[in-house]
């Protein structure tokens, strides 16, 4: 008798696609659901339909170290 068994998560899921040699991929979707970002809008910043950012600005408090640096001779420091 045959016996199937459902993946409990979706990692496991992957896992099997993979080890039965089926690919997948992956497809990005505006935040409010009304594009994927396939095809002709895979290079897109902005949703066509809704004007919404595809990715989330960036801190500035993060670039911080490459942004603002200043370099100085006579000071010694840590490197960042």
């Amino acid at each position: 008798m045959c016996s199937s068994t459902i993946p409990s998560s979706f990692y496991e899921a992957k896992r099997k696609l993979r080890d039965l040699g089926l690919g997948y991929k992956t497809i990005h979707v505006c935040k409010y659901d009304c594009v994927l970002d396939w095809k002709k809008f895979t290079n897109l910043q902005y949703c066509p339909t809704c004007g919404e950012a595809r990715y989330k600005e960036g801190s500035a408090d993060m670039r911080w170290h490459r942004d603002k640096r200043v370099k100085t001779n006579d000071v010694l420091g840590h490197p960042t």
